[in-house]
């Protein structure tokens, strides 16, 4: 690549640096963004490559400072947008705390938190066995004999609600 190709590959005009970072304030990539103003992914690596050096006055290091600002615009829009959505959504939330905060899938419980689940669960399986027995009482009330199929049954109602049981 002799030098006047090097110069017209690492050209950018004014236009097409408004456009790129218009583009990624909005939200774009920045090989999306390069393509949609004609130049390659390329370019703009090497532009923001070169954007790394020392010197103030450097035109690529000013030009890096702007993509910088505009993509921290964007991101700052799009991190509004799930806090506000997380407000009214549960999963949204959970990812915010998961990417955002770093907090992992499973919150760590304490001691006391964990024996109180586990009454609840031990409470809601007697709770089960009671409706269970009073499903018995009822048939065999009725006159009927309890059949192993309606065991089965029986035993595989229980933690679900039927509209009849809700009537009851």
């Amino acid at each position: 690549m002799n030098e006047q190709e090097k110069r017209d590959f690492f050209a950018l005009t004014d236009e097409q640096k408004a456009t790129l970072l218009e583009k990624l304030a909005g939200g774009h990539s920045r090989d999306a963004a390069a393509k949609s103003v004609g130049v390659r992914p390329s370019t703009l690596c090497a532009w923001i490559r070169r954007g790394n050096g020392k010197h103030p006055d450097n035109p690529y290091r000013k030009f890096l400072g702007k993509v910088i600002k505009a993509e921290s615009e964007c991101q700052l829009w799009l991190e509004n947008v799930v806090i506000e959505s997380a407000r009214t959504k549960v999963g949204d939330a959970k990812w915010l705390l998961q990417h955002r905060h770093g907090l992992s899938d499973r919150i760590s419980m304490t001691m006391e938190a964990r024996y109180e689940l586990d009454n609840l669960k031990i409470r809601q399986a007697e709770e089960s066995l009671k409706l269970t027995q009073a499903r018995a009482d009822l048939i065999k009330q009725k006159g009927a004999e309890i059949t192993p199929k309606m065991w089965v049954t029986m035993f595989n109602a229980i933690g679900t609600t039927d509209e009849d049981d809700l009537q009851n």
